[in-house]
């Protein structure tokens, strides 16, 4: 890291444009080069659309219409519902696709770190949505399907640690959910994407517990980062 003394770490989050780790990478290292605490790959295993990627193959669930994820109407989200005779209790969800990409862009990352594009001392970055940010998309009481949705994700970040040793490895856990449901209690004030979920809303308490569950998930060595507000992904 730089030792100048206006020196200041950049911590990036969301998702970046280019369709390409490499891309994402060498944009990263040609306007930030040695500020950056860890380097992520843009997202490419998709961030939320992985999740609902998985929920549309899910056996136990099905389609329950969509809803309208922008102000204009051209981009519509699906929503999911437990097939008859299926529990909560009998909700399996398989793996999102973020440790299979991870190991992919982990290669490219350090090739790239090799060659001095990077610092040494830079790790490799996954950005995770939280569970409870995901669970609006299955029409039911969050406290339900939550257990379900943890395991899935703990799940994943066991296969990513498979593919990326934790000494190199920083966490980002995206938690938008605190902010956004005090907004969705003012459904006037809602964007037009959530402005149907105030009615299965969970409370405050069950998501700062969430967020602890969701750090246990990640072992000290990893480093963990969250971003505290919602963004455009």
């Amino acid at each position: 890291m730089s030792s100048h003394e206006h020196y200041h770490p950049v911590l990036f989050i969301g998702s970046a444009p280019p369709k390409s780790a490499i891309a994402v990478f060498e944009a990263i290292s040609e306007h930030v080069g040695e500020l950056a605490v860890a380097v992520p790959d843009g997202d490419q295993a998709g961030w939320w659309f992985a999740v609902l990627k998985q929920y549309k193959e899910c056996p136990q669930l099905e389609p329950a219409g969509h809803v309208q994820a922008n102000e204009g109407g051209q981009i519509k989200l699906p929503l999911f519902r437990l097939k008859p005779g299926v529990t909560p209790a009998d909700l399996r969800i398989g793996t999102f696709g973020y440790a299979v990409q991870a190991e992919k862009s982990y290669a490219e990352f350090k090739r790239l770190r090799a060659a001095g594009k990077f610092p040494a001392d830079v790790r490799f970055q996954v950005t995770f949505p939280t569970p409870m940010t995901t669970l609006f998309a299955i029409l039911h009481r969050p406290e339900d399907i939550l257990p379900a949705v943890e395991s899935a994700f703990k799940r994943e970040i066991d296969m990513l640690l498979r593919a990326v040793p934790a000494e190199d490895l920083v966490i980002s856990w995206d938690v938008c959910e605190p902010v956004s449901v005090e907004v969705l209690r003012r459904p006037d004030d809602a964007s037009s994407m959530f402005q149907g979920s105030s009615a299965r809303l969970p409370s405050l308490e069950l998501c700062l517990e969430g967020l602890g569950r969701a750090g246990a998930m990640v072992n000290p060595r990893h480093k963990v980062y969250s971003e505290a507000a919602a963004g455009d992904k």
